[in-house]
């Protein structure tokens, strides 16, 4: 059989994305990019090939979770200093076509300055670098508008999914390091002045070939209620705050708070948000593998018995800005199967993890800033996370004899998901 090289089958996958809207004529061509340089300069942080802290002759029987207690950073006294520059580097091309079809593709590589240099400089041999990591398809999407005259758009493709100020759900985690995020998704967005309502499948991981229920999906809706501040203060308190905390507290302070009978200004935009997003992992978890009848064993005694792991989110979320000022706040709670994250904490020395943990967190944030009407803009703001989450590595006796038989307690923690 032969193989064919995977820069040819990229080539063949943009050739096939380009030609999809060939029914409708070609109307605009955009060609851009970002070209984005970091340094990073760390003291006293770092150390040399890490260190476990904590010997596993006396954590026997206790679930620490993956990595154990090795760590590769020694803040203070005995680290190391380290210092690098990375650069992102992205070209798109974006095209327009009627019938309301347009089609996107950019490319983004990311490396640290010196890792390509292709001379040696006291031999003067000169070589190729390995560039098999190199250039990557970061989106590549078709999308329609205005779908049978509606105010509905339909991507598909390799895509950004970046909702709310990207807390729960971004595209960009920040450039240390660089590790941009796009989704194989389709995607249908439903948007008017007063509203827009996002509802997405994404493709996670795809193990078909491995197993038959083994692929991770992502599905989510998302809806973003925009007013003006002089609208929120006047319109009745009806469905939406009822749906929506944040805006009820917010209408509330309006009119029964501090600023009660106070004129509330006419260019403040205020936006509130109400989500529910699903992952549903089948991927097998199975710790340990044996022979017929020691899987028959481990069923009869429900050990290493991992189902599918489906983690519901729902959240609200509120933010507005006025005159250079700007407020956040944001809580979402999670609940569901947590087999995949049970599935790590596996005592020391043991065989079994934990074959019943769930999610049930809270998780929120905060922020409040200024931004200042000058050259370069700068913005100074205060801000807060808070994640719920269980630590059941610091054991009793009793919870010590139910990790060495087999039934320890994992720490299962709010799920960041895919945040920037």
């Amino acid at each position: 059989m032969m193989t064919m090289p995977t820069n040819w089958k990229r080539t063949i996958a943009i050739a096939g994305l380009m030609t999809v809207p060939a029914f409708a004529e070609l109307q605009n061509v955009e060609v851009g990019g970002k070209i984005e340089v970091y340094g990073a300069w760390y003291s006293d942080f770092y150390e040399v090939d890490g260190a476990t802290r904590i010997s596993d002759l006396f954590l026997f029987g206790r679930p620490i979770g993956p990595g154990g207690t090795f760590s590769g950073i020694r803040a203070g006294d005995g680290g190391n200093n380290l210092d690098y520059v990375l650069q992102r580097d992205r070209l798109h091309v974006s095209a327009d076509f009627t019938d309301h079809v347009a089609a996107f593709i950019e490319f983004d590589t990311s490396d640290t300055w010196g890792s390509d240099f292709q001379s040696d400089y006291m031999t003067g041999r000169d070589f190729r670098h390995d560039s098999s990591g190199g250039l990557e398809v970061h989106q590549g999407y078709i999308e329609a508008s205005e779908i049978f005259g509606s105010p509905i758009a339909a991507r598909i493709g390799r895509q950004e999914l970046e909702f709310g100020s990207g807390w729960m759900v971004g595209a960009d985690p920040g450039p240390d390091p660089f590790a941009p995020r796009s989704f194989d998704a389709i995607r249908l967005t439903y948007e008017t002045a007063a509203f827009t309502i996002d509802a997405w499948w994404s493709k996670l991981s795809e193990n078909g070939a491995a197993e038959e229920d083994g692929d991770v999906d992502f599905y989510g809706v998302y809806g973003t209620f925009r007013e003006s501040g002089l609208m929120s203060s006047k319109d009745p308190m009806v469905l939406q705050p009822a749906v929506m905390p944040i805006r009820f507290f917010y209408q509330g302070l309006t009119r029964l708070g501090p600023f009660r009978g106070r004129t509330t200004p006419t260019d403040e935009l205020v936006e509130f948000d109400v989500y529910y997003m699903f992952v549903r992992d089948g991927v097998n978890r199975e710790v340990t593998t044996g022979n017929r009848l020691g899987e028959w064993i481990e069923d009869v005694l429900g050990l290493d018995d991992f189902n599918v792991t489906r983690l519901h989110t729902v959240g609200t979320r509120g933010a507005g800005s006025y005159s250079g000022f700007d407020w956040e706040v944001e809580v979402a709670y999670q609940w569901g199967e947590a087999d995949s994250t049970a599935s790590l904490f596996v005592p020391v020395g043991g065989l079994y993890a934990d074959t019943g943990a769930r999610h049930d967190q809270w998780g929120g944030h905060a922020e409040a800033g200024y931004t200042m009407d000058i050259e370069w803009a700068p913005r100074f703001f205060l801000g807060g996370s808070y994640y719920g989450g269980e630590d059941n590595r610091d054991i009793s006796i009793g919870r010590w004899l139910q990790g060495v038989l087999g039934r320890p307690a994992a720490s299962v923690s709010f799920n960041r998901m895919f945040t920037s």
